[in-house]
């Protein structure tokens, strides 16, 4: 398979993320902003609040997908999964 044809299909198997995570990311910064202006804070707060808030959501999607994609441990394989785990963690 050639380069373009492996970049196209890496794509085609994350593009449901980034659509999900980016609608997902959006809707609550616009929350945690919106909520930061009701409260009539600083707009240096409000920015360091919607960023932050950017940061932690890609964080939490991030490891939320990596997770998700791992194998099942069974109690049988423990051992060998729990480095995976901690590392993770």
């Amino acid at each position: 398979m050639s380069i373009t044809g492996k970049i196209k299909q890496h794509l085609e198997d994350y593009l449901s993320e980034f659509v999900y995570g980016g609608i997902d990311g959006a809707v609550t910064t616009f929350a945690v902003v919106a909520g930061a202006t009701g409260a009539r804070f600083d707009t240096k707060v409000i920015l360091v609040l919607g960023i932050a808030n950017l940061v932690a959501d890609g964080f939490s999607m991030g490891v939320g997908s990596s997770t998700a994609r791992l194998p099942m441990c069974h109690s049988s394989r423990w051992g060998s999964c729990r480095s995976l785990f901690i590392f993770l963690m």
